[in-house]
Formats: structure tokens, sequence, C-alpha cells
């Protein structure tokens, strides 16, 4: 945890440098278009940094510890006002920092912000009643950041709503969500009119819609905060759905579900919570077959999860884990394991993520079980979670997982160079 701190203020000169070139890019825009269009600093465009012969990062000629010491001292001795709180800096540059990762499962929480994070883990949840990640698309001026729903808790607002997993959340409240630089339209636009495909008169109208746009427009992390508390009236809601709009109404709420239930003869896992191994070990009994319902389960604790599969599956290796420290995916295996193979049936969608998919994925290459729902998510992550001093956290994405054949069940499209060229999601060719 010492080093938490170093790592802090790391982040802050980063932020600093971000934001710089970000109103950089933003000044010579103005004035290449000479008509002012705004773009917000959370549509995340960049200057290079320079890159030296031995690959060393430089900014502004200087390593990033210089950077940032000499950035912090510039605050201390010049800045107007004195700083007699740092909290702010510091949640400002963990922020910066893991969004720079470009990794959906990297992120910063408020003190508020975490307590609902593990909250639902546990079945809780409060406003819109859906777990949301932030995906990286792209690169450069094409670069997108469609905040995604993953997984929607039934019976909560989205639900009811009918949001679905894979929606990407367009506008709030007839604000756009700034998930992509409005600059890669217009110049689209602009081609279209050099070759006579458009008017001036209709590409004037293009360019005062997108303005238009952005000064409406609201950041990521703000849209979030609206959709994670829950509101007095019902909001509008645009998702962007199969590349079309739908438009619905959703009165942001607090509520409660069962991380794990038996209906009938099938035993739903909503999400790997504390007791859920114990709940499960009931629910099984001395069943013979058993289906399990994992659709819509975002996941939760590694641990509950591998505690669920000792439950059904023999034990040694079930799947693979990729990290920094392997170059190729390695083991993952279970001390204790299932003395008996019971008949096994379990059920997927796409909004079943992360330990949820690996759990999948070793109940169908260890107990040969029958995998029904197609897609799933392709989001099979390990995440660990820190909590810090001022009980803010964050959650750093450790590895990404495998199934026994190493395929990654992780397709997002990424920068890392740990993408599989042929990764698939766990159901995609294992439906029965």
């Amino acid at each position: 945890m010492k080093s938490h701190g170093k790592w802090i203020w790391v982040g802050a000169a980063l932020a600093v440098v971000a934001t710089g070139a970000t109103w950089g890019y933003v000044a010579r825009s103005k004035y290449d278009h000479r008509k002012g269009f705004p773009l917000l600093n959370e549509i995340y465009a960049t200057n290079p940094a320079e890159v030296r012969d031995d690959g060393r990062v430089l900014m502004g000629g200087r390593s990033p510890a210089e950077y940032f010491d000499h950035v912090l001292l510039l605050l201390k001795e010049q800045f107007v006002d004195p700083i007699r709180d740092e909290t702010p800096l510091a949640h400002g540059a963990v922020t910066s920092m893991l969004q720079s990762l470009r990794d959906p499962g990297s992120r910063f929480y408020t003190a508020e912000g975490w307590k609902r994070h593990l909250a639902e883990m546990e079945g809780e949840y409060e406003g819109l009643g859906a777990s949301m990640v932030i995906l990286w698309k792209g690169e450069d001026a094409d670069t997108q950041l469609p905040l995604t729903i993953v997984s929607v808790f039934e019976g909560g607002p989205a639900d009811k709503a009918g949001i679905k997993a894979g929606d990407v959340i367009e506008e709030v409240d007839g604000r756009w969500v700034a998930s992509r630089s409005l600059f890669r339209e217009l110049a689209v636009a602009g081609e279209k009119r050099r070759n006579g495909e458009i008017t001036e008169e209709e590409y004037q109208k293009e360019f005062e819609r997108l303005r238009d746009k952005s000064l409406n427009a609201i950041s990521i992390n703000r849209a979030i905060e609206i959709l994670e508390k829950p509101s007095d009236e019902p909001i509008k809601l645009t998702v962007m759905r199969n590349g079309k709009p739908v438009k619905t109404d959703v009165r942001l709420d607090s509520g409660q579900f069962e991380p794990i239930s038996k209906e009938g003869e099938v035993i739903r896992i909503r999400s790997f919570g504390h007791g859920v191994d114990v709940k499960l070990a009931d629910l099984i009994g001395s069943s013979e077959s058993v289906t399990i319902d994992i659709r819509n389960n975002f996941g939760g604790s590694f641990e509950v999860m591998e505690r669920c599969l000792a439950l059904l599956i023999p034990k040694g290796e079930y799947a693979k884990l990729l990290t920094k420290r392997s170059k190729e995916p390695a083991p993952l295996s279970l001390s204790t394991g299932a003395e008996k193979i019971r008949q096994i049936t379990v059920v997927v969608d796409k909004g079943t993520a992360r330990e949820a998919e690996v759990f999948a994925a070793a109940l169908r290459d260890r107990a040969k079980a029958k995998v029904l729902g197609g897609e799933t998510a392709a989001l099979g992550i390990l995440c660990d979670r820190f909590t810090l001093a001022d009980s803010s956290g964050y959650t750093i994405t450790r590895g990404r997982f495998a199934d026994l054949s190493g395929t990654l069940l992780y397709s997002m499209q990424s920068d890392s160079a740990a993408k599989s060229e042929d990764a698939k999601k766990v159901a995609g060719g294992a439906s029965q």
C-alpha cells in the first residue's frame, strides 16, 4: 500500500499532460474550422509524446517522473490559491491513470461509488440497475468509448424499461454522452461535400447539428454518476442497439435481487457474491442432473466462483489465466472438487460476463456440460479490488481468462498485445 502515493502523483502528472494535449487539439481545431466547433476534453483527443530510439517515452523532453516533479513544483509555487486538500488531485490522478489503460475492468470509484460497487455483488443496487463498462474501440481520430450495458439486474429499473445487455448509452435526458470525437463525423461530411455527394447547405446543416450536439454533451463520468443514483423523476434514455437508437423512460431506483435462487428445477445464479457457494451446495443436494442459469450474471468474487465450481467438477485444472507474468495462459486449478459428475446444463446470454464466463467454460470442458443460450459478453477478465484509506477504491484487470484449450474468453477491441486474434466467446461455438 505504500506505493499508492507515488503512483497517484505520477498519475496526476499524466493527467495534466493529457488535459493539456487535449485542449491544444481543441484550440487547433477551432482555428482550422474558424467557427469555434467545441469539443469536450472527455473525448480524449491527444497529441503523441516523443519516443526515443531506445523506446523511452518523453513528454516535453522530460521523463514522466521529471515531468511530474516539474508540474507538482509549479502547483505548489505558482497556483493562485493554496492547495489545502490534495485528495481531489489524487482522485483525479487515479481516475486518469486507470482511464489511460483503455481497459474495461480498471476503474476508480469515489467512496460512495465504491460502496455501491461492493454492494452489487451481494444483490443490492442503486440507479439504473445494470452493470456498465466503458469500452475503448478504434485508434486516434476513430477512438470510441461507448458506455455499454454488460448485465441487467432482473426486476430493476433497466429491466423494466426494456434495456438489454449490449446496449450503448447514447443520451441521458436528451444530452449526448461524449463517447467519441465529433470531428471524425464532420470530416466525413466534409469529404462528401468535396466529392459532390452532399451540397454546401447540407454540409452546413450537418455542421450545426454536430456543434449543437457537442454543446449539449455530458462527459462519460458524469453520465455514470447520474445513472448510479436514484432519481425522483423518470429520466429519458436513448440507447443504441444494433446500430439503431431506442428511446425509453426509466426511473432510477434502489433495490435488491437474490444472488442465487431456485425456480422450479433451475438454479439461477445472478452474481458470485458472499455465501452463494454455500447456498448452491444446498440447492444441488443429491440431484443427478442440474440446470444452472447464469444469464445476466456480471461476475463477482473469483474465490466464490471457484468454490461453486468445486461442487460440480473434479479437482485439477479447469481453465487458464493470461497475466503480465505469463507469455502464455497459465493453468488455474482446484485443490478439491466433486467426486461425482452430474449431468449439467448451463444457460448463458450476452449478459454473462467475467467470472461467469469462465464458470460456464469450465463446466463445459470438465463436466461435459451442455451450454445453451448463444454468445456471452466476451468480457472474461479477472479484476483485483483495492480499498483506499478514504473509503474510495479501484479495480485493476489482473488477467484474462482462457478455456482449457487456451482460447481467450475476451474479445473486446483492445490495444493490448494479450488480445488473441481468434478469441471466441465462451458459448460461441459450444451451444447445442
